[in-house]
């Protein structure tokens, strides 16, 4: 194109322009698109984001329940294991108790074997005893008659 004047220079240049002009309007336009559908994935992900964040606040809570239930179980099984272990000296003491109890039963039994024999010794000595008394008795009623016979 052959340039005549400023004023032919201006038309051309305007006409390229708006050749030109709708490319970038386009373009612009698909920008502001391309830039709406990131804003909205961005909300999307913002929103997804503080999901998980309030499903991890959640989580965390009911991990800290589980660790408080794990801890209490913990103190109640050192209880219990505590509880076993007195239980397993109590026994043991209970089991050397009953043999000193046994011995002792030995003990006692023995003495009362002692105790009756003792005991039907004197019996026995008892027994001698009246009868040496009933002998004696007889012994002076019959003297007692001789001598009545005798003053008769």
């Amino acid at each position: 194109v052959l340039v005549v004047d400023d004023k032919d220079i201006n038309i051309e240049e305007e006409s390229r322009l708006r050749q030109k002009t709708p490319d970038w309007e386009d373009e612009i336009q698909r920008l502001r698109i391309r830039t709406q559908e990131q804003d909205a994935l961005i909300s999307q992900l913002s929103l997804e984001k503080g999901e998980r964040d309030d499903r991890i606040s959640r989580l965390a809570v009911e991990l800290e329940g589980r660790d408080n239930l794990i801890n209490k179980l913990e103190s109640e099984l050192e209880n219990r294991d505590n509880l076993i272990h007195s239980l397993q000296i109590e026994i043991s003491n209970t089991s050397r108790q009953g043999v000193d109890l046994d011995e002792r039963h030995s003990q006692l039994l023995l003495q009362i074997t002692r105790l009756k024999s003792q005991l039907q010794e004197r019996n026995d000595e008892i027994a001698a005893v009246q009868l040496q008394i009933q002998n004696e008795k007889a012994t002076a009623e019959s003297q007692n008659l001789s001598t009545k016979d005798l003053a008769e």
